[in-house]
């Protein structure tokens, strides 16, 4: 079965959303649509790469994978298509691909314009041709690596004895997500005890498993379902009681 998932920034309270899935039905009427989410924040392209980043790879191969994040005021030849790990992307030339990969597609084709189209139309026009399995050159033009958006990635600062983690996405449960990978803090660690400071509280000196594993009300930290450290407090909202939040920093110190 053919599978289009659609991520984006377009609210619910509008038709945006109505007239897209209108259009790849229209261009592909078997495909089946899956919404991933339509409530990123608009116009944080840092938000749209951390949702699907984080689940495009659960879907079948060769689904094709639709963002629109801060894509809506565009020139259609803005918005790029490629395949990369056994999936489909479209979606606008803005950075937001260089923050969901560690490395670039090998290859990036951008709309060969025969008409004017709106964004809709281009969009579902490219993902149907995908689906039927239409050369990417016989409807689209190579861009070249310059022309691929970079964007800077929030990495930490990692050290022998410390590191710098950041905030990179609150979740719908005020859980904080840091940028920092269950194998990057355990070779920095190296067996050693640790002391995770942030801005209210004693420090956290220990890694749990599950939200239930301190008492109601107490933080908990944790690497969660895609491997990044999260701080949460167990049936509360830490984003509100740790004083913390997007881009804020806390500081873990090794013991030598």
């Amino acid at each position: 079965m053919a599978i289009i998932t659609i991520t984006s920034d377009f609210g619910l309270k509008d038709y945006y959303v109505a007239r897209l899935k209108a259009c790849l039905i229209r261009h592909y009427p078997l495909a089946r649509l899956v919404d991933i989410t339509h409530l990123i924040q608009p116009y944080d392209i840092n938000h749209g790469a951390i949702v699907l980043g984080n689940c495009y790879y659960d879907f079948p191969p060769n689904t094709v994978h639709v963002i629109s994040v801060d894509g809506t005021d565009f020139r259609e030849e803005d918005y790029i298509f490629f395949r990369k790990d056994d999936y489909y992307f479209i979606g606008p030339n803005n950075g937001v691909f260089s923050i969901m990969f560690d490395k670039s597609p090998d290859a990036i084709y951008k709309v060969r314009l025969q008409k004017t189209e709106d964004l809709f139309e281009s969009v579902a026009n490219i993902a149907a041709q995908m689906l039927r399995g239409v050369a990417f050159e016989d409807f689209g033009e190579a861009i070249s690596s310059e022309e691929f958006v970079q964007r800077l990635k929030l990495l930490p600062i990692i050290n022998p004895d410390f590191i710098s983690a950041t905030v990179i996405h609150v979740d719908h449960f005020g859980n904080l997500f840091l940028n920092l990978k269950r194998d990057q803090f355990e070779k920095t660690r190296r067996g050693r005890n640790f002391a995770l400071h942030f801005q209210v509280g004693a420090p956290i000196r220990k890694i749990h498993q599950h939200y239930h594993d301190v008492p109601i009300g107490d933080v908990v930290c944790r690497f969660n379902d895609v491997d990044l450290l999260e701080l949460a407090v167990n049936m509360g909202r830490a984003v509100d009681e740790l004083d913390l939040g997007h881009e804020q920093s806390v500081q873990i110190e090794f013991e030598n």
